[in-house]
């Protein structure tokens, strides 16, 4: 579920649009707050991500 929050969020759809699709979804519906939080992890993640030491032999 999370993935899908933050995949709305990242293609743009509002925290105020997101928490009613949830409620569609779910029958009750995810706090702003809670959809923050959720992409403020998928940030630190991507951030590390971009940061990683990619030097060495990529597989191919």
């Amino acid at each position: 579920m999370s993935a899908s929050l933050a995949e709305m969020y990242g293609r743009g759809v509002s925290t105020h649009n997101v928490k009613g699709i949830t409620e569609e979804w779910r029958g009750r519906s995810v706090s702003p707050s809670t959809i923050s939080r959720i992409n403020e992890r998928r940030d630190r993640t991507l951030t590390a991500f971009a940061g990683r030491n990619s030097r060495g032999r990529c597989p191919t």
